[in-house]
């Protein structure tokens, strides 16, 4: 009923406060270092969050933990383990009411296995879960629409790509995703041979990530490639190679 779903979840009891506070400290710096794209970091700190659970009896913080080792093996390309932690989350979660927890798996998952595993019928089958939980959540409703559009890009289906990911743009306020999704689009406007657009996509992509996270953030070695192919693909190699050098 509703007033199960909107429930808050119950605080640790105070003699576990203390444990459950270092656990959560482990994971902000798990998910610092992922978003620093410091992956190998980010995984230690998430597998001592996980190991610190062994004999703590309050379930809510293994939600919390499963959630973050999910995103890290994913961008550690882990793809199994990514997939089984996030379905974690699902199983702790869901009877507890983390629903906040339980949204973030749903489209995590979605991202894992279409678009990561290429399993695209099962993970549109999560679509309506997802669009559920997200609700009006402007930002968790962007990233949904921009994996939608992922996953529509790789079955062809370019128009329906096109939309989605520029609807995520306007509708993130993070100068991060919005950048990477001026890249996502990019992709999709080479996919279609507009390589013109692209290239400005990639670009946008290109100035705004390398200002904020920085020269050597994966991230910014990915626009970069994308950038490359793009003018590659316009007949520029000669642009193109120092960009590919660069990437690497």
């Amino acid at each position: 009923d509703v007033e199960a779903l909107s429930a808050e979840v119950e605080p640790p009891p105070p003699e576990l406060e203390p444990a459950v506070a270092a656990i959560r400290e482990d994971l902000a710096e798990a998910a610092t270092r992922r978003r620093a794209g410091a992956y190998e970091a980010a995984l230690v700190a998430a597998t001592r969050a996980e190991a610190a659970l062994e004999g703590l009896a309050y379930e809510p913080i293994a939600t919390e933990v499963f959630l973050e080792l999910g995103q890290v093996h994913n961008e550690l390309g882990r793809y199994e383990d990514a997939e089984r932690e996030l379905n974690e989350v699902w199983r702790r979660g869901a009877p507890l009411h983390q629903w906040d927890a339980v949204r973030d798996a749903t489209i995590h998952l979605l991202y894992v296995v279409g678009i990561q595993q290429g399993r695209y019928t099962e993970a549109l089958m999560l679509e309506s879960v997802a669009r559920g939980l997200v609700g009006d959540d402007a930002e968790t409703s962007a990233t949904l629409l921009s994996y939608l559009g992922m996953i529509a890009g790789d079955r062809g289906d370019y128009d329906t790509a096109e939309r989605y990911v520029r609807d995520a743009i306007t509708q993130y306020d993070d100068p991060r995703e919005i950048a990477i999704e001026h890249d996502v689009l990019g992709g999709v406007l080479q996919a279609q041979g507009r390589y013109a657009e692209a290239e400005a996509e990639h670009r946008v992509a290109l100035t705004e990530l390398r200002e904020i996270l920085g020269p050597e953030h994966p991230a910014v070695a990915e626009v970069l490639s994308n950038l490359a192919l793009a003018l590659h693909r316009r007949g520029n190699a000669e642009a193109a190679e120092p960009l590919f050098r660069e990437a690497l």
